[in-house]
């Protein structure tokens, strides 16, 4: 079971809640996809070296 989730900004005021529908879609989702997951980097991908 996941909690509501709430998303305060720099000065402290609520922005928004984020529901626990949203958050067990939002976990479906990444179940299905799992690259939504993984961070996309920035700049230069990295050789694979050949062994």
């Amino acid at each position: 079971m996941l909690h509501p989730v709430k998303v305060y900004d720099p000065s402290g005021k609520l922005k928004k809640v984020i529901s626990q529908k949203i958050l067990n879609r939002r976990s479906d989702e990444i179940c299905l996809n799992p690259s939504l997951f993984s961070k996309q980097t920035k700049g230069r991908k990295k050789k694979v070296q050949p062994i």
